[in-house]
């Protein structure tokens, strides 16, 4: 799954959800209709209560338990030079979660066994990547075009795609939020 999801919930009052009916209000509806992940966007998440499932805003991209703020979040998430150590980190992108390696996952093990959500979609994007063969070599480049593709159900206005979430807290400011991370497959070559 790629990094685009649309959200366009504005029309979807209530969202049905097995025999259950989900409130959406303004409080619900993403700032951009199409949310790209890199941006680590709000995004409406819908997650067990005692009386049914909840509408609730989530941050994409999960943020694991050891990031202690949001200084060291904004250098897992984007990389930077570690300020103990002066080493370049690469960015680590928790937007997915390979569903097959979940238990095997520090990270994600707790809220695999314990906090499950659905993400409401009207589409997402995906990309066809297609190598041209070079005039001069007859090879194909090394670089591909990228064709994308809006991938949606036809009959339904919004479909579900299932997800974990977790709690988290910057032990500085004291600022709680929830994120979550799409679950997907690895990929079959």
């Amino acid at each position: 799954m790629c990094y685009f999801n649309a959200q366009k919930l504005k029309n979807q009052h209530p969202l049905k959800l097995a025999q259950y009916s989900i409130a959406l209000d303004e409080m619900h509806q993403p700032d951009d209709a199409v949310q790209v992940g890199f941006t680590y966007p709000t995004a409406v998440v819908i997650k067990p209560a005692s009386n049914g499932p909840q509408a609730t805003l989530m941050e994409w991209g999960f943020i694991p338990s050891y990031i202690p703020n949001r200084e060291s979040l904004q250098r897992f998430r984007f990389g930077g030079i570690h300020p103990a150590t002066g080493r370049f980190e690469p960015p680590i992108i928790t937007l997915n979660a390979i569903s097959e390696d979940l238990l095997s996952k520090p990270t994600y093990k707790h809220a695999a066994l314990t906090h499950h959500c659905l993400i409401p979609s009207t589409g997402f994007f995906e990309w066809q990547h297609i190598y041209p063969i070079s005039k001069k070599t007859g090879q194909p480049l090394k670089t591909a075009t990228k064709i994308p593709y809006f991938v949606h159900l036809q009959n339904q206005p919004v479909f579900f795609m299932a997800g974990i979430w977790t709690p988290w807290t910057d032990q500085q400011t004291g600022e709680y939020t929830e994120s979550f991370s799409i679950l997907t497959t690895r990929r079959i070559s």
